[in-house]
């Protein structure tokens, strides 16, 4: 009897939490729409090299579609830049990544103002390159096909948002640089300003 008594006052407790915040009651969205920017943090490792990532940037589009208030799916296009130095033994070369992906993360929003990310990312596109004698040279691509993400947003507002998110990789990658070949671990580190309509 008592947490039949306590959960319609949690509930009304939550709602005048909003509109302290808010102002107003939160609106029943349906879809939401928004765009993204990150400063974005690549880590990588490989037996054999020596690699020095460089703070790198992401920007992407987001759309949610949202149920009950406390549910969405949360589908992105993502595109991530990144540099880093890979040192072998002859040079060091300057690795430029490009990356475009597509997370599909179900998301949880039932605590007020958080959101909790977490879901396969499908990777269409992940070249590495680095130049070399005024070439430009593949060394191969720094992602999975499949990969993950997990992550959590606080809503500052009711169109700003800000997004933790860490990207993983199912397997290593293969890559070369300098004549020398090598595996590699990556994984990353966003933090993301958002605006949603």
């Amino acid at each position: 009897m008592a947490l039949v008594a306590f959960l319609p006052t949690a509930e009304a407790q939550l709602k005048d939490y909003d509109r302290l915040y808010y102002g107003l009651d939160r609106p029943r969205k349906r879809v939401e729409m928004g765009i993204l920017g990150s400063a974005s943090m690549l880590f990588q490792s490989a037996e054999g090299v020596d690699i020095n990532p460089k703070m790198g940037y992401r920007v992407a589009l987001v759309m949610a579609f949202c149920w009950d208030e406390q549910f969405a799916i949360q589908g992105e296009i993502g595109y991530l830049h990144h540099k880093s130095d890979v040192k072998t033994a002859a040079a060091t070369h300057s690795l430029s990544s490009n990356i475009c992906e597509v997370p599909l993360l179900f998301s949880y929003r039932g605590i007020p103002h958080l959101r909790l990310n977490v879901g396969p990312v499908i990777n269409l596109a992940s070249a590495a390159r680095y130049e070399s004698g005024g070439e430009r040279i593949e060394a191969g691509s720094l992602r999975s096909t499949v990969g993950y993400a997990a992550g959590i947003a606080v809503e500052i507002t009711r169109h700003l948002i800000i997004d933790a998110r860490y990207t993983g990789n199912f397997r290593q990658s293969f890559n070369y640089a300098g004549g020398k070949e090598f595996n590699m671990r990556s994984h990353w580190a966003t933090l993301t300003l958002g605006y949603v309509f």
